[in-house]
């Protein structure tokens, strides 16, 4: 089973309507960098202190979720499908768990060097003992 490791960014944001002039904004309120290892379909990675689960669906649907650390531990779940998808490349998916949210991330670059890989390894490690994840 071949991993892939990815430099990724994940922003998440909340739509607020603002009703004087009837539109819809959504509002950044979450920004974070960090890594993101797949294997076959499935990935899992850590963004600071948070931890990354989800796939690539064969309909070219993207589905993630997040335990974020500092928001009481919970899961937040976002979604989309695509034409295609491509890596690198950028993604905006709708949320899940919570309607009004939504997130947009990034991919940014596959990650060659081994000596990285083993590092995001150990780290992956660390963040997930946070949790309790095996």
């Amino acid at each position: 089973m071949k991993k892939l490791y990815y430099k990724i960014e994940l922003r998440i944001g909340e739509w607020v309507l603002y009703e004087e002039e009837n539109e819809e904004y959504g509002e950044l309120y979450y920004f974070s960098d960090g890594y993101m290892i797949f294997t076959d379909d499935s990935f899992e990675g850590y963004l600071t202190n948070d931890v990354l689960f989800g796939d690539i669906g064969e309909n070219h649907e993207l589905y993630l979720e997040l335990l974020d650390f500092d928001d009481e531990k919970q899961f937040l779940s976002f979604s989309g499908h695509f034409e295609y998808i491509e890596l690198p490349g950028a993604y905006a998916l709708a949320g899940l768990s919570d309607q009004k949210k939504f997130a947009a991330i990034k991919f940014v670059e596959l990650v060659k060097d081994s000596s990285k890989q083993e590092e995001i390894d150990k780290e992956l490690q660390r963040v997930k003992q946070i949790y309790f994840i095996p």
